[in-house]
C-alpha cells in the first residue's frame, strides 16, 4: 500500500486491514484467515451501547466502525473487536476481570485496568487486548485506547479507534 494508513478513514482502513491480516495469516499458515466482519449495527444497538457504556456518546471512529460492521470476529485468532451486543456478554466481563487480576498480580507489569475500562479488543483467550479509557474525552469526542500484550508486556496508547486501526494496519504491512 502506497498510502499512509494514518490518512485513511475507518471505511478505507477496515478492508485494507482485513486484506493485510488475511495475507499475514496465509503467509504463516497457508490457509485463509478465519476473520469475519459482521453486518452493520442497528440504530437501536448503537443507542443502547452508547447509553449503557459510553455515557450516551460513542467515540466517533468506533461508531463509524460499528455502522459498517457490528464487530470483527477472529480479528487475531481468538481475539475479537467487540460489537454492540458483545459488551453485554458474560464472557466479556469475566475475561476482563480475569485480565485485570492477572496484570494486577504481575510484579513486572505496570499495567492497570480501571474498573470502568470499556473493552474493545478481547477474546476468551489470546495474549492481546485493548480497552477504551473512559475519560477524558478529546475535543473531537474520541477516547484513548490502551492496548496490552501479555507475552511482551507492551502497553500502547492510541488517541482513537481510528488511530488503533491505522497502527494495526501499519504493523500488518511491515
Amino acid at each position: 500500500m502506497d498510502v499512509d494508513p494514518y490518512d485513511l478513514s475507518v471505511a478505507e482502513l477496515v478492508p485494507a486491514l482485513a486484506d493485510a491480516l488475511d495475507q499475514v495469516h496465509r503467509d504463516d499458515t497457508g490457509e485463509p484467515s478465519p476473520q469475519v466482519l459482521r453486518p452493520p449495527a442497528t440504530e437501536e444497538a448503537l443507542a443502547a451501547l452508547a447509553r449503557r457504556r459510553f455515557g450516551g456518546q460513542l467515540p466517533p471512529s468506533y461508531e463509524a466502525f460499528l455502522r459498517l460492521h457490528d464487530g470483527w470476529q477472529h480479528y487475531l485468532g481468538e481475539v475479537h473487536i467487540l460489537g454492540c451486543e458483545d459488551h453485554a456478554q458474560f464472557w466479556v466481563r469475566e475475561r476482563l476481570d480475569a485480565l485485570r487480576q492477572l496484570v494486577a498480580n504481575d510484579d513486572e507489569d505496570d499495567v492497570f485496568i480501571p474498573a470502568d475500562a470499556i473493552p474493545v479488543l478481547l477474546g476468551r483467550g489470546g495474549r492481546t487486548f485493548a480497552w477504551f479509557a473512559p475519560s477524558p474525552r478529546h475535543d473531537n469526542g474520541e477516547l484513548d485506547i490502551l492496548q496490552h500484550d501479555l507475552e511482551f508486556g507492551d502497553l500502547d496508547q492510541h488517541s482513537s479507534f481510528l488511530g488503533f486501526l491505522a497502527e494495526e494496519l501499519s504493523l500488518a504491512l511491515d
